[in-house]
């Protein structure tokens, strides 16, 4: 392995983590963009975690304490597997936030200015965009009653 190639991976990983945290995934995927070799990222990514700077878990809960008043625990589960975060991670930090869905819900719904006295089909559109956002059919059910 190149030791200037490694020096300049690493180099790469401060200058992207200087603004914001990423997961594991999205680093090894942008030094692969920049066409490092594989043992190159490897050991720049393994450095990286053990300078801490590199930490999914301390990512996630980034993620989620920025994202947790407008998204849904499902949505946000989503998000960071798109991300690269492990299920285990995932489900631990969102078990721990604190995020409530019915004041969502509600806020989403006066946006909307819904009412149940509503023409069917405007209600039927309301609720639909809730669940393509990850609310489920219980509390979706709970708020609009």
């Amino acid at each position: 392995m190149d030791e200037t190639l490694l020096k300049r991976a690493k180099e790469r990983i401060v200058r992207s983590l200087q603004f914001s945290d990423k997961s594991e995934y999205d680093m090894r995927a942008k030094l692969s963009e920049d066409e490092y070799a594989e043992d190159v990222i490897d050991a720049a990514v393994e450095w990286a975690k053990s300078k801490k700077y590199l930490d999914d878990e301390r990512f996630a809960e980034s993620f989620v304490r920025c994202r947790a008043d407008n998204k849904s625990k499902r949505r946000l589960s989503y998000d960071l597997q798109q991300k690269g975060v492990a299920a285990d991670i995932i489900a631990r930090v969102i078990e721990d936030a604190e995020i409530d869905e019915d004041a969502q819900i509600k806020d989403i719904l006066a946006k909307k200015k819904y009412s149940p006295d509503m023409e069917q089909k405007d209600r039927d559109k309301i609720i639909a965009a809730l669940a393509r956002k990850g609310y489920s059919w219980g509390a979706i059910k709970k708020a609009t009653d």
